[in-house]
């Protein structure tokens, strides 16, 4: 029977006497209901016995109905859509059903559910409970080739970016130059030494790596991500490295100083650092060295001469060593600080650690305990 035949027989087209049909149910075969759900998507929710027992008018009236509420669909603000759809996450769960997968060639289908649409720090912490602080075991098979970025991160770099809590993660990982590096091997064989990122070029290219690769072993995982935005959004802070003569080796440290401190909050199940966080964390770190022009800017004396100018964040918390600028809250180390981590911070917004600021040389101001506890409690 051709299709246009049951369409007549269902009465939805052809010359059928409305007023002969339309109050009797339909008397089909397979076929029959086969060929409507065929042309006809909506009866695709509907049953066969409902099918068949269903008067004409009454399928008329639903094909309607369906295709008004699909018009309405299509017509609605994306806004309103987006809001509807929201309200409804709360009461709307699905179902995952138990099954196997190893991350090849079997896949469960619980990969493929919608994107989670809570806050990106909700699932670091989520993750953190059910992963652990260990991290996951390391595989280096991600088709970073459909995105023609194939070759471009390091043995040692994907081993490192399954572990969210490691301490020696480098966006030099994730550079081509270091990818024929050998790792440590159980011989005793040692790490070749990484050549550094000197190209401005260069150093955003092995972001864009870290950042994708990241995507690959850990979706949930948006803290490379936010650090790319922070960079973006400070046009790679090209303003405060005016005049510095390798500007791609700073980035290149202060992308490894979040990563680092990144590990730190993983362990310790803290958010990472956001792209409002790394506004302070660049203050912080750029603020710190010798030759920063955040540090260094200057402002006429009385007389007319430069006078220097300390940090505006000078005395508010901060780890107090003569000469050198730090962004640990002091205060905290002292026992006395109130504030919440996170929520520490200098009346000029540099964040501030709650981490133990005690220095075993004095004569190596950069290198303290860093543990989470107050230098009191400990040393």
């Amino acid at each position: 029977m051709s299709d246009e035949a049951n369409r007549t027989r269902a009465g939805f087209s052809g010359s059928v006497d409305p007023s002969a049909s339309c109050s009797k149910p339909l008397h089909l075969e397979e076929g029959d209901i086969k060929a409507l759900r065929d042309k006809f998507p909506f009866l695709k929710d509907f049953s066969d016995n409902f099918i068949r027992s269903t008067k004409y008018s009454e399928l008329l009236k639903t094909e309607t109905t369906a295709i008004k509420i699909s018009e309405f669909e299509k017509g609605r603000a994306a806004s309103s859509r987006l809001a509807a759809n929201r309200d409804k996450l709360q009461s709307s769960y699905v179902t995952v059903k138990e099954g196997r997968d190893n991350r090849w060639d079997k896949l469960h289908e619980g990969r493929f559910l919608a994107g989670a649409g809570c806050l990106a720090s909700k699932l670091w912490l989520r993750a953190r409970k059910v992963i652990g602080s260990g991290g996951q075991a390391p595989i280096g098979t991600y088709d970073m080739n459909s995105i023609g970025l194939g070759g471009f991160v390091s043995k040692r770099g994907w081993v490192e970016l399954h572990d969210p809590g490691s301490d020696v993660l480098s966006l030099r990982l994730f550079n081509i130059n270091n990818c024929g590096q050998k790792t440590a091997s159980s011989s005793g064989e040692k790490d070749q030494e990484m050549k550094d990122i000197l190209d401005l070029g260069e150093f955003k290219l092995a972001l864009r790596v870290a950042r994708e690769a990241q995507s690959f072993v850990q979706p949930w995982n948006k803290s490379i991500a936010a650090l790319d935005g922070f960079l973006h959004q400070k046009d790679f802070c090209k303003a405060d490295l005016e005049g510095e003569d390798k500007p791609a080796l700073v980035l290149t440290q202060f992308s490894d100083y979040v990563m680092g401190e990144n590990a730190n909050r993983w362990r310790a199940q803290e958010p990472f650092l956001s792209t409002g966080d790394l506004k302070g964390a660049w203050e912080s770190f750029f603020g710190a060295r010798p030759s920063s022009s955040l540090k260094g800017r200057t402002k006429p004396d009385s007389s007319g001469r430069q006078k220097q100018q300390r940090p505006s964040s000078q005395g508010q918390g901060i780890s107090k060593v003569p000469g050198y600028f730090d962004d640990i809250c002091n205060t905290y180390n002292t026992g006395r600080c109130v504030k919440p981590p996170g929520m520490c911070m200098t009346k000029s917004g540099v964040v501030l650690k709650h981490v133990c600021n005690f220095r075993a040389d004095p004569s190596k101001p950069a290198v303290v305990c860093g543990k989470l506890h107050p230098r009191i409690f400990n040393h």
